[in-house]
């Protein structure tokens, strides 16, 4: 007995925010079209329940105003971006899902404070609009001529064959508890790529940080690539790990480093000024400048350095040894080269039945709603590229 063959319109592979909102758009958009979405769990747009410390920072303002700030980082998500997509699409997806938002500094939030209120008014509306969610993990993509195929894996472990008038894959990529991802789903259709890396992740220091486990302390923060600074941040707050340092500005920091040379590089915290505030330290006051953790660590560490310990808090250095794994990262680093994208549609250049969304693009970006913000960007370009295909119109 031979393979079932599914035959669909459209079809969505991952049903993470990039691709679930994807699915919604495209339904909305056109509304004649049948839209099916693949997920393995069934339990789609998990990442929204994490996102914000369970908040959902889900869009940034640097992506509503189309101007991104100065920094190369953002090269790529600029193409995506221009000319004004991001105000369309931060637009459009306010009026589909109709949930209530506030702005803390550039970060957009739900008005409730809450992922799950996102969550459950994008899942309701995309029943209402006949959106359809079934079970299945992409397992292979083959080609018939130029036509991609789909080899999906059931929720009873029955493979079958999906052929689709249009596809998208959105599988994201390797972080937080996703297995390794095989690369070789996707061997048949040779694109050019970059293997996943864990990103915006605590970083693992030759220096010993486990007394000061648990503490914050705000400060500046510096990358240094030998002698040279690749990145810094000001008023950050770093949290210690038992073996090294979190907390945003490392993770910022984070995307920067070459991976396979991690004892180039070396952290920088600046512990003497915050919010507006700096602060001369000496042996007298750095008690009542600092959790009691980390002013015993200064002390202690000066004294080993026969150092000053105000000195040492103006400048305190950690080497990197490594970062954290995939299950602490907050997204992968690497994936699908943008040179193989249509960026105006979000399709593949070879295959224009075929598009790429989300965190399996290698478009690297920092904390603070810009992934997520960036994957909403995304999904309206494919589905309005749709819409102009359907209406016979230029794009």
């Amino acid at each position: 007995m031979g393979q079932a063959v599914v035959d669909r319109d459209i079809v969505v592979f991952g049903g993470g925010v990039t691709g679930f909102t994807y699915a919604v758009f495209q339904k909305m958009l056109c509304p004649d079209r049948d839209v099916t979405v693949y997920e393995k769990s069934l339990k789609p747009l998990g990442r929204i329940l994490v996102s914000g410390n369970g908040r959902s920072n889900f869009f940034n303002t640097w992506l509503k105003s189309d101007k991104l700030p100065p920094d190369p980082l953002f090269d790529q998500a600029r193409q995506v971006l221009a000319p004004d997509w991001g105000s369309k699409a931060f637009a459009y997806f306010l009026d589909t899902f109709k949930v209530p938002y506030y702005v803390q500094d550039w970060l957009i939030y739900p008005f409730a404070n809450k992922a799950d209120v996102l969550r459950d008014a994008m899942l309701e509306k995309a029943q209402r609009v006949g959106v359809k969610v079934v079970t299945g993990q992409l397992k292979r993509v083959s080609l018939e001529g130029f036509k991609p195929t789909f080899a999906v894996l059931d929720n009873e472990g029955q493979d079958f064959t999906v052929r689709a008038r249009k596809a998208f894959l959105a599988l994201g990529g390797q972080a937080l508890q996703y297995p390794p991802f095989d690369w070789r789903m996707l061997m048949a259709l040779k694109l050019k790529h970059n293997t996943f890396q864990p990103a915006l992740v605590p970083l693992i220091t030759y220096e010993n940080t486990r007394e000061m486990e648990g503490s914050r302390v705000k400060c500046d923060l510096e990358l240094l690539d030998g002698d040279s600074a690749v990145y810094a941040e000001k008023e950050g707050e770093v949290l210690f790990k038992p073996d090294g340092l979190s907390g945003i500005c490392v993770f910022n920091a984070s995307i920067h480093i070459d991976q396979s040379r991690f004892s180039d590089y070396t952290v920088v915290l600046d512990l003497t000024h915050h919010d507006g505030t700096s602060v001369a330290i000496d042996g007298d006051n750095v008690l009542r400048s600092y959790p009691h953790p980390i002013a015993a660590y200064l002390l202690a560490r000066a004294k080993a350095e026969k150092t000053d310990v105000g000195r040492l808090a103006k400048r305190l250095t950690f080497h990197v040894k490594g970062v954290y794994p995939f299950r602490n990262a907050e997204v992968s680093k690497g994936g699908i080269d943008l040179s193989e994208m249509e960026v105006d549609t979000m399709v593949l250049k070879k295959y224009p039945t075929l598009g790429i969304l989300g965190e399996l693009l290698d478009i690297p970006m920092y904390c603070g709603g810009f992934n997520i913000g960036l994957g909403i960007v995304e999904a309206y370009k494919a589905a309005c590229g749709e819409k102009a295909k359907t209406e016979g119109k230029g794009f």
